[in-house]
């Protein structure tokens, strides 16, 4: 059964992406009957201080920042980033408030260690796709090192599960894995809360021609042979029966009932379709597994989660 989200965790830093993050995360608490706690990374000591700076030993000293100035520091930085998270949050709420040493991924993956009913919800720094590919992102650092669910808000895009009009849909890509049933089994236990419908996508090659190991286009010399069209095709609709059938048996043991469940297929790539039906529903979320992706699935693309982490900014939460 999906653990029910008890502890929502908040790295700050006083930034506009961390701002995103708090207003989200603070909104989605009031949905969830969840805790809110700030968390405030910094480095652990002088000389880290000063690495982080980018400061080298011949350039300056680790000594001529005495213990106490470092302490003045590291209590200003904390301080002010906490003070300006705590004016998002809505009346009578209130965050524990934790100042963390070391790197902030680093730092807020030991913070959270393996803990039960814990989600990460932080602010993406916006980095732009080909920087955030080659030097990635604490928020990617974040989700590699653990396995609650990380949710990763874009400052101007942080709707939430208490917006006027109403929850965001949830999106789900589906492809019958262990991690996309766990990403609907999460979905489930939100929806159960905010009253969110949830929209689980299966997408699926539209022919033979999509897939370069069937087609020879991806300079192999793999014949169709027995995948003629009409039989691709009925391989396309067994997957997504039984990916479907795997996300509502995962729902099903949370002991959470999501209001309503809209079962899509799609042609093409599972990150351009849930990227196309986020256009056409407006603002909504998504929610993805990290690991595992299905068996053909595999032949195509990479990491689901990372495509759309790069190529959407709406709320985006990972199931690891």
């Amino acid at each position: 059964m999906q653990q029910r989200v008890e502890d929502l965790i908040v790295p700050v830093d006083g930034s506009e992406h961390a701002d995103a993050g708090v207003r989200y995360a603070a909104r989605l608490a009031r949905a969830l009957d969840a805790e809110l706690h700030f968390a405030h990374a910094f480095p652990g000591s002088i000389q880290a201080l000063m690495e982080r700076l980018g400061t080298q030993p011949h350039q300056a000293s680790a000594e001529r920042l005495s213990a106490e100035a470092f302490e003045t520091l590291r209590n200003g930085s904390a301080r002010r980033a906490f003070q300006q998270a705590r004016e998002y949050l809505e009346p009578g709420q209130v965050a524990s408030e934790h100042v963390l040493d070391g790197e902030p991924a680093e730092a807020i993956a030991a913070f959270v260690g393996d803990g039960s009913g814990v989600q990460v919800v932080m602010g993406r720094r916006g980095l732009g796709r080909v920087r955030e590919l080659f030097m990635g992102s604490v928020s990617e650092r974040v989700i590699h090192r653990l396995a609650v669910p990380v949710t990763v808000v874009t400052a101007g895009h942080d709707g939430g599960p208490t917006e006027a009009g109403g929850a965001a849909p949830l999106i789900v890509p589906v492809d019958g894995s262990p991690s996309a049933c766990r990403a609907a089994a999460h979905a489930s236990s939100v929806a159960a809360r905010t009253g969110a419908r949830i929209y689980l996508v299966h997408a699926f090659p539209g022919s033979t021609a999509e897939v370069p190991l069937l087609s020879g286009d991806g300079g192999g010399t793999a014949e169709v042979g027995p995948f003629a069209e009409e039989a691709f095709a009925r391989l396309g609709a067994d997957n997504a029966r039984e990916a479907f059938a795997a996300a509502r048996d995962a729902m099903t043991d949370t002991g959470a009932s999501a209001p309503e469940v809209v079962e899509l297929q799609r042609s093409g790539g599972p990150a351009r379709a849930v990227i196309q039906l986020l256009d056409e529903l407006g603002p909504a979320e998504v929610v993805v597994g990290r690991r595992g992706l299905g068996r053909v699935q595999e032949l195509l693309v990479g990491s689901v989660s990372q495509r759309l982490l790069h190529g959407t900014r709406c709320p985006v939460t990972v199931i690891g």
